[in-house]
């Protein structure tokens, strides 16, 4: 199993270093355990859907998150954990687990009465138990965005893809106030880690189902898949479930800022970066690479 380690920042006062053991299993089930990757075992269908519908009085608007799976046969486990953020920042979460079971299927609504970006992502897993007593996985990611545009000067409006010059200027808008929330405090972190523009990339966590079947950065694609398992597995213990801050308080996840994920192309490291909602940020650090 993977170690999962979380080093808080605080200023610039360096880092100090927590290791949280992440593979004991839990009769709860409240946790997600990485196996190998069953590569004969697909799902039949995956998806994270977001919608808007007219809400109780004229300022505001439900938003209609969904999240449905279906593996195509019975698993011995299904899981499936889902994201909702709203302008760069968590607003929501679902999860659901079942046991012998093929299919799975969560709906939340929300209301807004504001111009935003909603971005949810989610993360479907199944664990396989086969006749020899071997314990595989299937795993695949899904995700939605959708942009609300509510200005008193025109008609709210709606949509993915900007029709409009207005649409392409709050698209532009919104997605540079989310991509400088992104990269706020990276600067330092990448100083103290001594990281060149050449040593690393990086990209939030509701772009990486782009990765769901193709490589991840420096990666093969198998060493892929197991990266992002075992990233799903540290997320939702040291993400989903809470945030333990330097002082050894946890806090909910709420309000923080979307994780982005840095890759250390030469040290084999991926480090997961957010900022809690009281400002402090936080940041994972998994071993990637065909580690164990």
């Amino acid at each position: 199993m993977s170690k999962f380690r979380a080093f808080l920042i605080c200023g610039l006062s360096g880092l100090a270093i927590i290791v949280f053991s992440i593979f004991f299993r839990e009769e709860s089930r409240e946790t997600i355990i990485f196996f190998p990757i069953n590569e004969s075992v697909k799902y039949k269908s995956a998806k994270t859907g977001l919608a808007i519908r007219e809400g109780n009085n004229s300022e505001a608007y439900i938003i209609e998150l969904e999240a449905r799976s279906a593996l195509g046969q019975k698993a011995y486990l299904r899981q499936d954990v889902g994201l909702l953020f709203k302008n760069g920042k968590l607003i929501e979460k679902i999860g659901d687990w079942r046991q012998n079971t093929d299919s799975l299927k969560q709906a939340r609504t929300l209301e807004g009465d504001d111009t935003a970006k909603y971005e949810g992502i989610t993360f479907h897993h199944s664990e396989l138990h086969s006749m020899e007593e071997k314990i595989s996985s299937a795993q695949h990611m899904s995700s939605d965005f959708l942009y609300v545009i509510k200005s008193p000067l025109s008609t709210m409006t709606s949509f993915r893809v900007p029709q409009t010059a207005e649409e392409e200027e709050w698209k532009l808008l919104l997605d540079k106030t989310i991509s400088s929330q992104l990269e706020y405090g990276l600067s330092n972190f990448l100083k103290q880690l001594d990281l060149k523009p050449n040593q690393y990339t990086s990209l939030p966590l509701t772009d990486l189902p782009k990765y769901t079947d193709r490589p991840l950065p420096g990666l093969s694609l198998s060493d892929s898949k197991m990266a992002i398992g075992k990233l799903w597995e540290g997320l939702y213990k040291n993400y989903f479930h809470g945030i333990k801050k330097m002082n050894g308080t946890v806090i909910s996840p709420i309000g923080s800022t979307i994780p982005l994920l840095v890759f250390t192309l030469d040290k084999n490291v991926l480090y997961v970066l957010t900022r809690t909602s009281d400002g402090e940020t936080v940041i994972l650090a998994q071993q990637i690479g065909g580690t164990n």
